[in-house]
């Protein structure tokens, strides 16, 4: 999530970023909003919303590295974590 796909309560998310190729239009609850908020005194110089404590510049990317630890230790190959839905 960039800081500058959030607009007016909406994440916009762009058709190059989703796996549909199209933009995808997610509305923001008050509650999100109040985390958003807080994240940006929190990061707020940086591009990402959830940037990586280990990588400045680069977004957190840690459920990604789970899922391949996943993978590797069931051995099952076509894991995602959306699975974990």
């Amino acid at each position: 999530m960039k800081w500058e796909h959030i607009q007016d309560r909406t994440w916009v998310i762009p058709e190059e970023e989703t796996k549909a190729g199209r933009t995808h239009y997610v509305p923001l609850s008050d509650f999100a909003l109040e985390i958003l908020e807080e994240m940006k005194t929190l990061n707020g110089d940086s591009e990402y919303v959830f940037e990586s404590p280990a990588k400045k510049g680069s977004p957190i990317n840690w459920l990604q590295h789970s899922a391949q630890r996943v993978s590797k230790e069931s051995k099952v190959s076509d894991f995602r974590i959306h699975d974990l839905r």
